[in-house]
């Protein structure tokens, strides 16, 4: 898809994401390119695959609940953890000690870097710019308030000053 007629920034970011998958399946299929040309995610895949002579990792049943092998209906955010039921779901977060919130700031590979991470960085980077601004906002509005308050305050002070003159 064609994102750069948008002015959103997603789009132009999600242009620059598309921009680079071309340009991964360009190097592939060109075998006489420069070093120097093929991007690092080329680079990493082709260094993936010639270094990859580990032993190939068990993957669990993806069907069924972890805990009582019913069929699962929720997965923990956090480690991904598949459960049927509420019960599973406390049972799990007992026993392996997780709090079931996803660690916004984790590591991951360019290997493993996808659309998912891509929007979850975006809407983190988005979060902390409106912590920003509402404290930006905060500052100023306080700074309105105290002078305010200054200025009424110490016009009566100044009153009371005057007649306390006139009396004593």
């Amino acid at each position: 898809m064609d994102y750069s007629n948008f002015a959103d920034p997603l789009a132009l970011i999600l242009q620059d994401y598309v921009d680079s998958d071309e340009e991964i399946v360009e190097s592939k299929s060109s075998s006489d390119q420069i070093l120097s040309g093929i991007s690092t995610a080329a680079l990493s895949d082709s260094l993936k695959t010639s270094t990859s002579k580990q032993q190939p990792q068990k993957k669990p049943n993806l069907t069924k609940c972890q805990n009582c092998d019913n069929d699962w209906k929720y997965k923990c955010p956090k480690c991904d953890f598949r459960s049927c039921s509420l019960d599973c779901c406390k049972l799990h977060k007992e026993k392996y000690s997780c709090n079931g919130i996803r660690s916004k700031v984790e590591f991951v590979s360019i290997e493993q870097y996808g659309y998912k991470n891509l929007m979850s960085d975006y809407v983190f980077l988005e979060d902390v710019s409106r912590t920003i601004d509402s404290a930006h906002r905060y500052i100023i509005d306080n700074k309105r308030t105290r002078k305010r308050n200054y200025n009424k305050y110490s016009h009566t002070l100044k009153k009371k000053k005057f007649n306390k003159r006139q009396q004593g």
